[in-house]
């Protein structure tokens, strides 16, 4: 996976959020403090929490057709026609980090931690 084809995915993804919000009257939170990562299996573990909620947005978004009839409001949960082979290179550059202890658990740290960024923002903009 090219990383500049992620950061490119992912910066799209932040573009439509703040339409999004400024569709339902809504501002983008400021950005909050960098996290520097613990190390390279910590920010994969980070990684496959991103890169696995564009799939899980496809479900949201289609879950919003009763509330949101148009995309509009909800297209930064429709995702693009690459996250799926995003997903699947992800998956096989994974399995690379084997499956070791000492290299599963500094991974799982890293996707825990971003799970409980995801949700402490939410929740600080409630």
């Amino acid at each position: 996976m090219e990383l500049q084809a992620l950061l490119n995915a992912c910066e799209l993804r932040r573009h439509r959020l703040a339409v999004d919000l400024a569709t339902l009257n809504a501002q983008l939170p400021p950005v909050g403090k960098s996290v520097a990562a613990v190390d390279d299996a910590w920010a994969v573990g980070c990684l496959y929490t991103l890169v696995g909620s564009s799939l899980g947005g496809k479900v949201i978004f289609r879950q919003l057709d009763y509330l949101l009839p148009t995309p509009a409001g909800r297209t930064f949960f429709a995702g693009t026609a690459g996250d799926g082979e995003r997903w699947r290179e992800f998956c096989n550059r994974l399995e690379a980090f084997g499956t070791e202890q000492q290299s599963l658990t500094p991974l799982i740290e890293g996707a825990h931690f971003a799970f409980e960024h995801f949700a402490s923002c939410l929740e600080r903009h409630r």
